[in-house]
């Protein structure tokens, strides 16, 4: 009982929060939880706003080669290894702890025994990964960039919801700010941070002009000239994912870059997102959530929770608790807590305020969220 008081103090600290991400070849999830995938070479903007600069390096038929901090007037930039790894204003730096002005760097090193979920089954404990080691960049304001290097770069962009309504590039709602995929450019030589301050590391991308037109911009499909033997492997390869989207970015990984290897990026991104976008909501598509296997979970039906900012902040109350995977909320309904069968939350639902008087009604799914079903009317978010 005193643990999972603890989750939900935890949970309620990280109220607020949103998660934008990228991998692969490369794939973007923004604030909103919108996906695009960007197969074209060039210098993107991540986040743009007065006082933060985020922007990738990214190479046609592989990945993302680095991503560029700026805070003030100070940059870090973290590429993959092979290219050179991490710099501070121009600086190259061993990969190590540091603390500058205003900004430090942190090791999130994982135990050798940490069990997130077994690739076959979806379910904890499971795979094991011995020793892998993940970057935080903690900066001002709350803001957080996630960072691990695998065969291409991986990160998570963490910050108070607040701050990530004012910012532009792939992180914003292309819609309400007006950032669609040719503003995602980063156009200004001036603007550049890695042409700026990556003398030192091979993360150069290359086209600084390159065509927008490509029919692949922005779309999770494989490339339609696929072959077909490569695709049966990309999709074995890829079977046991457990997120929807993730899985086919994988598949199209594997079509665009000829190499069932790259399968590993997808399975890294995932492992990053459950180490540290831990207990953070992330909307997941229109419909009920479902499982890897298309089931339904258990929920628990709250009261008195109807919006969906109430919804997320009922969530992010009890996301720590083992066993809660998500939350789904129907038009003019009450927010249901999805999680696994036999999780009680009616002491914690009673702490956060909207447990009383609540039922729960009985599913099969469990593991984590593969994503939305599509139903009308219905929203789901997950957490890792």
């Amino acid at each position: 009982m005193e643990q999972r008081a603890r989750d939900v103090e935890s949970g309620l600290q990280r109220s607020g929060q949103v998660l934008c991400s990228g991998w692969g070849d490369p794939h973007y999830t923004g604030f909103n939880g919108k996906h695009y995938a960007s197969r074209i070479s060039g210098y993107w903007w991540v986040v743009r706003s007065e006082k933060l600069w985020i922007q990738v390096s990214a190479r046609n038929g592989g990945g993302v080669l680095g991503i560029a901090v700026r805070q003030g007037q100070d940059t870090v930039i973290m590429g993959i290894a092979r290219k050179g790894g991490l710099s501070y204003n121009g600086e190259k730096l061993p990969w190590a702890p540091f603390v500058r002005p205003g900004m430090m760097m942190v090791e999130d090193k994982i135990p050798a025994n940490h069990q997130l979920w077994d690739k076959h089954t979806n379910k904890r404990p499971g795979w094991i990964l011995a020793g892998t080691t993940m970057w935080t960049l903690k900066l001002m304001n709350g803001v957080q960039v996630h960072f691990r290097d695998a065969t291409w770069a991986l990160f998570l962009v963490q910050m108070p919801k607040e701050q990530s309504l004012g910012v532009g590039g792939y992180c914003a709602d292309p819609i309400t700010r007006g950032w669609h995929k040719k503003k995602r450019l980063v156009r200004e030589k001036e603007d550049n941070l890695f042409l700026r301050k990556a003398e030192l590391l091979d993360v150069q991308g290359q086209d600084m002009e390159p065509s927008l037109n490509s029919d692949d911009l922005d779309s999770l499909e494989p490339p339609k000239e696929c072959p077909e033997e490569l695709r049966v492997k990309a999709e074995k390869a890829c079977a046991h994912i457990p997120e929807n989207d993730v899985r086919a970015g994988c598949v199209s990984d594997v079509c665009v870059i000829h190499d069932v290897a790259v399968a590993e990026d997808a399975w890294a991104f995932e492992d990053l997102e459950m180490a540290d976008g831990k207990g953070i909501p992330v909307l997941d598509g229109p419909g009920t959530c479902v499982d890897g296997e298309n089931r339904s979970y258990s929920t628990f039906n709250t009261r008195g929770i109807t919006t969906k900012k109430e919804c997320v902040d009922a969530l992010s109350a009890v996301a720590l608790i083992e066993g809660v995977h998500g939350a789904q909320l129907q038009e003019g309904s009450s927010c249901q807590i999805v999680m696994d069968p036999g999780v009680d939350l009616a002491i914690p639902g009673k702490q956060a305020g909207w447990g009383v008087g609540s039922s729960i009604t009985k599913g099969e799914g469990s593991g984590m969220v593969s994503g939305g079903s599509g139903e009308d009317g219905w929203l789901c978010w997950k957490v890792n």
